[in-house]
């Protein structure tokens, strides 16, 4: 999807949980890596890390899955998931 576009209503719906994910991971680092020794910060960012790009990865999927999910009836128009598709 390009800069500027508008995005679809299933579109947001489905990349809200993703948005909320991401803040809590950020709010998460803000908090208790303060409090870690210098190992353990280390492994929680690295774990924290790679949660990011996995969401990152999924949210790139639902750019490209979302037209086509909702054409195929599989997603709602307001991006609510249709149970049979599951």
């Amino acid at each position: 999807m390009e800069a500027g576009q508008d995005r679809t209503p299933q579109h947001h719906n489905l990349r809200q949980p993703l948005n909320v994910i991401s803040l809590t991971i950020a709010n998460f680092r803000l908090r208790i890596e303060p409090k870690l020794d210098e190992v353990d910060a280390a492994y929680v960012n690295r774990k924290l890390e790679r949660i990011e790009g996995e969401l990152q990865r999924l949210a790139k999927m639902l750019d490209t899955l979302t037209p086509e999910l909702v054409a195929s009836g599989r997603v709602a128009a307001d991006g609510s998931a249709v149970a049979q598709a599951f």
